[in-house]
């Protein structure tokens, strides 16, 4: 898939309106155990 979407959808967001928008990259993130995650 195309990974740069969220950064773009950030970058539509805030040319309409005034807000804020956090792009996480959780590739890595999403590899690890639920227990270990929840843990972090």
């Amino acid at each position: 898939g195309d990974e740069d979407w969220p950064q773009e959808m950030c970058k539509v967001m805030v040319s309409w309106e005034n807000v804020n928008c956090i792009a996480v990259e959780w590739k890595k993130g999403v590899r690890t155990q639920y227990a270990q995650a929840a843990n972090n």
